[in-house]
């Protein structure tokens, strides 16, 4: 995790091939973020959320290399699917602050593939960044 100058942070993912097969592989980031409004931008090279929170517009931009077709991305909440292209998942989209309590949050999830390494990077940018 790397803190940027401006108040963003960056998180890097590196997921390294132990032995080197032809075949790609594929790999997943999640998040599990709190329940608030969102907005979705889904472009070729980079997903872009933006949310709501009580103190102001946080907004999370994830990509990754290498850069495929085959990459896929899906946000679900209280076990629906809300965007994105998705197997249906009852348990995806939910928190639990303690034993028998689920509370809905959203589940972002950005799936990838690649024949040697595939590296994430998500930048949060949060309110306090912007004052």
């Amino acid at each position: 995790m790397s803190a940027l100058a401006d108040g963003r942070w960056r998180v890097t993912d590196e997921i390294l091939r132990l032995r080197v097969r032809r075949k790609p592989f594929t790999a997943r980031i999640h998040w599990l973020l709190p329940d608030w409004e969102w907005k979705m931008e889904d472009g070729e090279l980079e997903m872009v959320l933006r949310l709501v929170s009580p103190q102001g517009p946080l907004v999370l931009i994830i990509h990754h290399l290498p850069f495929t077709t085959h990459s896929g991305f899906s946000l679900f909440r209280a076990g629906e699917l809300l965007r994105g292209s998705a197997d249906p998942d009852p348990v995806r989209g939910w928190v639990s602050p303690t034993y028998g309590v689920k509370i809905p949050a959203l589940s972002l999830a950005v799936i990838a593939q690649g024949q040697t390494e595939i590296t994430f990077s998500t930048e949060f940018t949060f309110p306090f960044a912007n004052r």
